[in-house]
């Protein structure tokens, strides 16, 4: 998996390439569960980071600049996932960040099925994220040459996929924190065997290097 900040101009997205779908709901919303008291559908994926430092903040990430969809030469660079956090942070709190409700970067190694109380297979050893979008905003979802897929199973957990996400923050009556916008999706791979929610660990390992690293959204 390789996660990219894509800089347009004042704007930027994050692209994660070749990543493993897990817990899709990205053809028909879902119900929120987080709240009993909720009753809103969403569109939501999983989004799984693999570990190579202790704490997520450490972690570094690809940064491009692009111009009218285009990359543009020289402008790779590489930047800690904590000093991203910390510039968008800055722009809406510039006298610093207030506690936030909820973690929006989580680690898999305490995902836990509240039903056996096992570990989620897959998520052992990874950071994750959780991309999601109102039912009335249907992230785009397409199969690796641009054609629309729109059947239930299109995409199930264990899929190899590229996600865009918009990331943005938000405060209001002291709910403050970060949140990622589930945009697009594009299917490179369907799974050999459909997986559940979670996903194999063999699955989050594999990094299917015989794919092309670029995101053709």
């Amino acid at each position: 998996m390789t996660a990219k900040i894509v800089r347009t101009n004042e704007d930027f997205s994050l692209h994660f390439i070749n990543t493993i779908a897990s817990f899709p709901a990205v053809i028909e919303p879902r119900l929120n569960d987080m709240n009993p008291a909720n009753t809103y559908n969403e569109f939501s994926l999983d989004i799984l980071i693999p570990k190579t430092q202790a704490k997520f903040e450490d972690e570094e990430v690809i940064v491009v600049k692009t111009e009218e969809g285009n990359i543009v030469p020289g402008t790779e660079s590489k930047m800690t996932w904590g000093a991203f956090f910390d510039e968008l942070k800055k722009d809406r709190w510039p006298d610093g960040a207030p506690e936030f409700r909820y973690d929006y970067i989580k680690d898999g190694d305490f995902k836990i099925n509240k039903k056996t109380g096992e570990l989620y297979d897959g998520y052992g050893g990874h950071w994750f994220l959780t991309a999601k979008s109102g039912e009335d905003r249907k992230p785009d979802v397409t199969d690796a040459a641009g054609n629309e897929l729109t059947k239930a199973d299109a995409v199930v957990g264990g899929d190899t996929v590229n996600v865009l996400v918009s990331c943005y923050s938000y405060g209001k009556m002291g709910n403050n924190g970060i949140s990622f916008g589930l945009q697009k999706v594009q299917l490179r791979k369907k799974a050999d065997t459909p997986l559940g929610g979670g996903i194999s660990s063999k699955a989050a390992a594999n990094t299917f290097d015989a794919f092309s690293d670029e995101l053709v959204l």
